[in-house]
């Protein structure tokens, strides 16, 4: 497994929101912005509709994506995450750095992972996804 190269880490770890780049089956190319965290010297990133988003969907139907960092564009590749101790670590992340976002309290299935009982997809921008909260994907 590549690592990506610790300059890139520390932008995504001081950028606020990242783009990520998917394609659907068809092959149209879609870009959304997102929230990012790193955690342990991994990225990750959380879909805040879970399998329902469609980037979400487009990203693990197709197995690799981009994200768009600045002015940097990097292929990633989801890598699924079961560990709840690694789930418990990015939600934790995620509300260290985005403590005053109203959707963290709003969103049914992110208050329920503050719980700590969420057990949505996460995918990781490294090593990482589960069912329910994504977090990213790692370097093609």
């Amino acid at each position: 497994m590549t690592a990506f190269p610790e300059l890139l880490l520390q932008r995504m770890d001081v950028a606020k929101e990242v783009q990520i780049e998917t394609r659907s089956a068809e092959g149209a190319v879609h870009r959304v912005t997102i929230w990012i965290v790193v955690a342990d010297g991994v990225p990750y990133v959380r879909s805040v509709r879970g399998r329902k988003g469609r980037w979400y969907r487009e990203l693990t139907a197709r197995k690799e994506g981009a994200l768009h960092v600045g002015s940097r564009k990097v292929d990633v590749r989801p890598v699924a995450v079961r560990a709840p101790a690694t789930i418990d670590e990015v939600s934790a992340a995620f509300w260290r750095k985005y403590p005053k976002s109203a959707s963290l309290f709003h969103v049914p299935s992110i208050t329920a992972f503050a719980k700590r009982t969420y057990s949505g997809p996460q995918l990781k921008a490294m090593p990482l996804i589960h069912p329910f909260g994504a977090n990213l994907c790692r370097p093609t």
